[in-house]
């Protein structure tokens, strides 16, 4: 398993999988949090393997690895912004 560390140094995206049974994400280090607060889980970081993805063993989302995608990037769009108001 490779471990994205410059993902780790920038920021690790994160992304409410909760909503969804699948994302499709365009970086290889990412945290699930689950829904909006105050129904999210603990925050989870994840090595999105390229080939088996990563699933979430909290809320079961299965994200998988997609490089046409940019960083902060998923489909479905379900990536956080920093200082989102929802977290705030």
């Amino acid at each position: 398993m490779s471990i994205d560390l410059e993902s780790a140094r920038r920021g690790t995206p994160h992304y409410t999988g909760a909503y969804h049974k699948e994302v499709r994400v365009g970086s290889k280090g990412i945290t699930c949090v689950g829904e909006f607060p105050p129904m999210d889980h603990p925050h989870v970081y994840y090595n999105v393997d390229e080939k088996k993805g990563a699933v979430c063993f909290y809320c079961g989302t299965r994200f998988i690895y997609d490089p046409k995608l940019k960083e902060t990037e998923s489909e479905p769009d379900c990536y956080i912004r920093p200082y989102d108001k929802r977290f705030v």
